[in-house]
């Protein structure tokens, strides 16, 4: 959808939903429906890279999450990544992230307590 006849301009396609997708398929089943949702979820993720790679951090979309590095736009959400991608501890994180460089001990150490979190969930 978003590449074909010579592509869409990136604000167009961000406002492309699970249920376009749904529709532009004629229909998922319902067991198949969180596809759509992945899908989504899958393209506004790479579409944030895109943003923290180009230095665009005001670009970047955090619809739902808590912001943890304003300067950076990091948030939760990109904390759990991180973790569900190998990253268990700060230097980890922060060397996939860049989040925490220069900030208080304090705000490290809620990076930290998010690090803990993501992981006793997915790894106990």
């Amino acid at each position: 959808m978003v590449t074909e006849k010579g592509g869409m301009k990136l604000a167009d396609a961000l406002k492309i939903k699970p249920q376009d997708i749904i529709r532009r398929l004629k229909g998922l089943p319902d067991r198949k429906i969180h596809c759509s949702v992945l899908a989504d979820k899958a393209f506004q993720k790479t579409v944030n890279n895109y943003f923290r790679k180009t230095r665009q951090y005001d670009r970047i979309i955090t619809d739902g999450a808590n912001i943890v590095d304003d300067r950076l736009n990091i948030t939760d959400k990109d904390i759990e990544e991180a973790v569900l991608e190998g990253a268990r501890d700060l230097e980890a994180v922060q060397r996939k992230l860049k989040v925490g460089v220069g900030m208080s001990s304090d705000s490290k150490a809620s990076i930290e307590q998010l690090i803990r979190f993501y992981s006793e969930k997915y790894y106990g």
